[in-house]
């Protein structure tokens, strides 16, 4: 069985949308292929070695900033050139343009015959991924479009980013899917009047969600600031952790909010379909996006939601089809689109339905997985 080795500077139980997406793919091919996967040792008490569901993971490095940019992309690059000798491995799998992809290409240039695929995951500006770092992320990304032998990007606009980076291989829009089955099951009536109860949700209170790791990016600033235009039984449930957390909550006090957001920490995948179902509304009206998991969630969970026309959002949300659109950084234009959604039964159904059956057909993680078989076998 032919083996392939992974380079992803995070992995499990680390859980972003790039790690879910190598999961759920390496899970569907577990037979057909064997993977490797070299990650960086973020939490020093998570073992060097261990196997995931099939595949085996390897953690570098020491735990501190300094490593994780300077030393940790060398340390990828001699661990694969071992594993690659050991093992015979024909094919690199470089997980957006990342500390870990640096090492595969660092590998790849010493070991040319070998075959590399670049899979763009990004979902930060192109101000950022430009000039990021002092300009290093924009190197980068030039240097592995161009060494890369074949690219796979989660939607046109990263698919276009790569193009534009000087990509000479073919590329190719595979995008992440999502578990329809788990997010389209209905919970237990009762137990969602109960989680509402424990959220000090009343049942005149019309909820709208969030979920998003607290960055810049993601504008949860704007939807907080979106609800100085909404009634006062409007509540806004915000699903995560990150580093502006504590200006948020200052914000949403000294807007007079603070009783009407409620932050909740990272929920799990397991019970992340109850806590969207509570809404009526989902938003997240990012400042750029290179698809967002979470969309493709809240559309099988039959959550309308409203969000902006950045980045991969594009692909799968077409105004009043199967979502709403509103303004980048423009909160009474999202308090609009809310209530719109909120008060509009047949604009929410209809915009809900199409969004679930889109998901259906196009978002489920088997036709992915088939996707990428097809690309490791052409390398």
């Amino acid at each position: 069985m032919e083996k392939i080795l992974i380079f992803s500077t995070a992995y499990m139980p680390h859980i972003g949308g790039a790690e879910v997406a190598v999961y759920e793919i390496t899970k569907r091919l577990a037979g057909r292929f064997g993977f490797i996967l070299i990650t960086y040792r973020f939490d020093r008490s998570l073992p060097k070695n261990e196997n995931i569901n099939g595949v085996e993971v390897w953690r570098l490095g020491f735990g501190t900033k300094l490593d994780r940019w300077f030393i940790f992309p060398f340390l990828a690059c001699v661990k694969g050139w071992q594993l690659q000798r050991l093992h015979r491995i024909r094919i690199l799998w470089a997980i957006m343009v990342s500390y870990a992809s640096i090492g595969a290409c660092l590998l790849k240039i010493f070991k040319p015959r070998l075959r590399l695929l670049l899979t763009l995951q990004e979902g930060d500006s192109e101000q950022h991924l430009t000039f990021g770092k002092g300009g290093m992320l924009g190197l980068w990304w030039g240097i592995l479009a161009r060494r890369a032998d074949r690219v796979s990007a989660i939607s046109t606009y990263l698919a276009r980013r790569a193009a534009k980076w000087g990509a000479k291989g073919e590329i190719a829009i595979v995008p992440n899917g999502v578990d329809f089955e788990h997010f389209s099951k209905i919970p237990d009536p009762a137990g969602q009047d109960l989680l509402r109860e424990s959220l000090g949700l009343s049942s005149s209170d019309i909820v709208v969600t969030t979920v998003s790791r607290l960055v810049f990016k993601n504008a949860v600033d704007t939807s907080i600031q979106a609800f100085k235009f909404l009634e006062p039984n409007y509540k806004f449930l915000v699903l995560g952790e990150g580093e502006e957390r504590p200006a948020l909550e200052k914000l949403a006090k000294e807007e007079g909010l603070e009783q009407r957001v409620i932050f909740l920490e990272t929920i799990s995948h397991k019970l992340l379909p109850q806590y969207l179902r509570l809404a009526s509304v989902f938003v997240r009206p990012s400042r750029s996006e290179g698809l967002g998991n979470v969309f493709l969630e809240s559309m099988a969970s039959g959550v309308p939601m409203v969000a902006t026309p950045v980045g991969g959002i594009t692909d799968f949300l077409k105004d009043k089809i199967t979502g709403l659109f509103c303004r980048p950084n423009d909160p009474k234009d999202l308090a609009e689109k809310i209530k719109l959604l909120a008060t509009d039964n047949r604009l929410s159904h209809q915009v809900s339905e199409n969004a679930r059956k889109l998901v259906a057909e196009q978002y489920s993680w088997s036709p992915i997985a088939a996707a990428m078989e097809k690309i490791f076998k052409e390398l």
